[in-house]
């Protein structure tokens, strides 16, 4: 028997961000949306979400773009660290091995976003994105698998066994033009027909666990120097019908676009020579 564990930490720097040179901090107006009043929204919604970003009318459009490093405009964090145990067992034909993983991570990009509301970064920051600071819970995984030789009918049993995290949730809310102007104080620049907002915080709502379990059954037959095996693999035995991905919009909230594939059953034969 055997016993692993460890920790670990990954920070990261060298950020680089593109500053449009033809706007200033100045260009950009803010304003706030209120999240529908829904109860499957974290507190039933209704909630108003301000640090939104729309740029003058005047300067909608132009661009002067400079890539260079975030540093010069502030701080931006982002680290993950977490702890990973893992044991193993081997006992008379029979092999045992599973461990847990868990950790968490945090960004944090709000100093550059306020000298570059322009900014826009896949997943960090954009103009309609609020949420430049994420912590994320920490979020564990569990694997575990094992393998038995039943003595003299020469059966091997094995199973794997695996729980990880949903998917994180969203919720994006389409805002007409005429709604912001309410906050805004005019339309969208650029004839602008919606903004779109996310009314969940990211890493602040996860879906339902993906827990699955595979089995096989084999049977060896030993031919002079060759050994035949045949095998039934049951993938997904308990039928687990999780959601891997859902939609993000909030018209079809939360709605399934990928779900685990179904209970399979598999034959084959393997022939070592």
């Amino acid at each position: 028997m055997s016993a692993e564990v460890g920790y670990f930490r990954r920070w990261y720097g060298n950020f680089l961000v593109t500053d449009n040179l033809a706007v200033t901090p100045a260009d950009f107006q803010s304003f706030s949306v209120v999240a529908p009043s829904d109860p499957r929204l974290p507190d039933g919604g209704g909630q108003t979400i301000a640090g939104l970003y729309d740029v003058v009318p005047t300067r909608f459009g132009q661009t002067n773009n400079l890539l260079t490093f975030a540093k010069n405009y502030g701080t931006q964090l982002e680290n993950w660290h977490g702890v990973d145990v893992q044991a193993n067992a081997r006992l008379r034909g029979l092999l045992m091995q599973g461990g847990i993983s868990t950790g968490r991570r945090l960004t944090d990009i709000c100093d550059v976003r306020r000298a570059l509301p322009e900014l826009n970064i896949q997943n960090v920051t954009a103009p309609l994105n609020p949420y430049c600071r994420v912590e994320e819970p920490f979020l564990t995984q569990f694997k575990a698998l094992g393998a038995y030789t039943v003595p003299r009918a020469d059966v091997q049993i094995a199973a794997t066994l695996q729980s990880i995290p949903g998917p994180v949730v969203a919720a994006n809310v389409v805002y007409p033009s005429a709604v912001v102007a309410g906050s805004l104080g005019r339309p969208l620049a650029g004839n602008t027909a919606t903004a779109v907002v996310n009314a969940i915080a990211p890493a602040t709502e996860y879906g339902d666990r993906l827990n699955q379990l595979d089995f096989r059954v084999g049977k060896l037959l030993r031919m002079a120097r060759a050994r035949v095996a045949l095998n039934v693999d049951l993938f997904n035995a308990l039928n687990a019908n999780a959601v891997l991905t859902e939609n993000a919009s909030f018209a079809v909230f939360r709605q399934p676009i990928a779900v685990l594939n179904p209970r399979l059953v598999k034959f084959s034969v393997n022939l070592d020579f």
